[in-house]
């Protein structure tokens, strides 16, 4: 008999509740280390709200915003992951290079997943989102203690 994957439920409706979640706190956090790629980043961003602690969701966050850098990531995990960041007002080492990288570059922030040769006027919109909270997070947050901005 085969394993069954874990029911994790809807984690992202608990981060309406903040700390009144509280109860929920360790099974969001399983969810967050071992589920689904997409179930991680919603998780990350559900425990930091229940716990107010940016650790460890800033670390899953890192992995879904510093492929912004070279030009790689979906669009839909990078705009979410940048909003959670902008909200918890901090940014790691690693995210704020990637994020200044990405600040200073002429190309598209995303791959279109379809065809890189796809994309048209609604890759244009989704660039210029993801330049607006890159700014955002830039001017929002600030340097983690020991870094200087």
């Amino acid at each position: 008999m085969a394993a069954e994957e874990p029911e994790y439920g809807p984690i992202g409706a608990l981060a309406d509740f903040g700390r009144d979640a509280a109860p929920y706190a360790d099974r969001v956090r399983l969810a967050m280390e071992h589920g689904p790629r997409w179930l991680r980043l919603t998780a990350a961003i559900t425990l930091w709200s229940i716990t107010g602690r940016t650790e460890p969701s800033l670390q899953v966050l890192e992995e879904f915003v510093l492929p912004i850098a070279d030009g790689g990531g979906a669009f839909g995990f990078i705009r979410d992951a940048l909003r959670a960041l902008i909200r918890m007002g901090e940014l790691s080492p690693a995210i704020r290079a990637a994020l200044m990288t990405a600040q200073q570059t002429d190309r598209r922030l995303t791959i279109n997943r379809v065809s890189p040769l796809d994309g048209g006027y609604p890759m244009v919109l989704q660039d210029q989102e993801l330049r607006g909270l890159v700014e955002q997070a830039l001017a929002c947050t600030t340097p983690r203690s020991g870094e200087t901005g």
